[in-house]
């Protein structure tokens, strides 16, 4: 396993690959930009140093090449969702006018239901 000197630059701290993750998370923060992409090298070379055959996918060697990125790159899993209470669902909920007009004429209906009830009850 090939090792170099580790720096705090956070976009030269690869001990593995040619790329580091810093690089490859400005491609996407300049996503249209293809400067960024032409800097480091384009498509063809950034496949070259993250070590993969275009046809093949990865190295022979799986689990040790699948550590390496692990090493390098961090894991390769979504973050955790949040999800929103029922309360903070019923609060965005009244961000709607037709639902806050609604809201308005059911307690009108109420309260003119109370004051003045059917004589036939």
């Amino acid at each position: 396993m090939r090792r170099r000197g580790g720096t705090k630059d956070p976009f030269n701290q690869s001990n593995y690959f040619d790329v580091t993750r810093g690089n490859l998370e400005s491609l996407f923060d300049h996503q249209g930009d293809a400067t960024m992409l032409e800097k480091l090298g384009g498509v063809e070379e950034i496949v070259r140093k993250l070590k993969v055959d275009v046809k093949r996918g990865l190295s022979e060697d799986y689990d040790s090449d699948v550590e390496h990125r692990r090493l390098d790159f961090g894991e390769n899993v979504l973050p955790p969702r949040k999800y929103k209470s029922l309360i903070g669902l019923m609060w965005d909920a009244m961000k709607d006018l037709t639902l806050r007009i609604l809201l308005v004429a059911a307690l009108v209906s109420i309260a003119l239901r109370t004051l003045f009830p059917d004589e036939e009850e």
